[in-house]
């Protein structure tokens, strides 16, 4: 069934005013309905009395002829989407709509910068030892999924880009080749993630989606971290075995870009986490 209530001065009154005789009371309102295998059934109000009429649908198309009925059913269905503050260097913003919660996907980049690193170890009698380290980095590029119902980070994806174009257009930025994360917690793919980091407690921080890059990524960063899937080959290409001596070497020389792997993608297929072999 549908029904409508229509507006008489600008609809379907004007259909029926030959039905009213001199000095009757104008129409107030004209409810048409439609129900399975009936006539379709028009419920005329004037002056408080209900005037029922049906008509056929030859009738009904005639009626409907030209009146803003007809412009309003034929509206594609459409819904605004209220956007939040972005970050500052967004370069990609896609919004995954559920009926449960509006999901953002969001890729930016942090301009390079020295950040502060702390690796943690264990040391006898259950022991905690931690060392810190100021560690230069270049260009990095991430992607975070945020939900807005949430207010949390439910991937967080990052890659360095040495040769990351500032001052380019938005399309070389895009092209830009990315380079995995050489330090530790960050894989090639996590779950379904490409170069997904792996924290644990990423999802207890509430945060706008306008802070990702300082309550996602930096915090990541500078969360004390273990040498886990740190290793020549898998992270990066240095002659450093251990992940303390990589660390202090990248301190006092800097990241060597020779070091770094290739993630074999761009800022734009990380963000649609497609890889030239496929999407993830």
């Amino acid at each position: 069934m549908v029904r409508r209530t229509v507006d008489p001065e600008q609809d379907l009154a004007y259909g029926w005013e030959d039905d009213l005789d001199a000095g009757e009371e104008p129409v107030d309102e004209i409810t048409l309905t439609l129900r399975r295998a009936q006539k379709p059934r028009l419920t005329i109000r004037r002056g408080g009395v209900l005037i029922p009429k049906t008509c056929s649908i030859v009738q009904l198309l005639g009626l409907l002829d030209g009146s803003t009925t007809v412009s309003v059913l034929s509206e594609e269905e459409s819904k605004r989407v209220s956007m939040p503050p972005l970050p500052e260097r967004t370069l990609l913003l896609d919004v995954e709509q559920y009926a449960r919660d509006n999901e953002y996907v969001l890729t930016g980049w942090l301009p390079p910068a020295e950040y502060p690193f702390v690796l943690e170890r264990s040391v006898a009698h259950g022991g905690r030892e931690s060392r810190a380290f100021l560690i230069p980095l270049p260009t990095i590029v991430y992607r975070a999924r945020w939900s807005e119902k949430e207010r949390s980070i439910l991937e967080l994806s990052i890659a360095l880009c040495p040769a990351f174009p500032e001052s380019g257009s938005l399309r070389d930025r895009l092209a830009a080749p990315l380079y995995r994360y050489p330090f530790s917690n960050v894989y090639g793919s996590y779950g379904s993630v490409l170069e997904g980091v792996c924290w644990p407690t990423m999802g207890r921080i509430t945060l706008d989606l306008d802070e990702v890059p300082e309550k996602g990524v930096r915090a990541f960063l500078a969360t004390p971290n273990n040498a886990d899937l740190y290793g020549v080959g898998r992270s990066q290409s240095s002659p450093h075995e251990r992940y303390a001596d990589f660390l202090a070497a990248v301190e006092k020389e800097g990241l060597d870009e020779d070091w770094l792997i290739p993630a074999r993608m761009t800022a734009e297929q990380l963000h649609r986490q497609q890889t030239p072999k496929g999407a993830a």
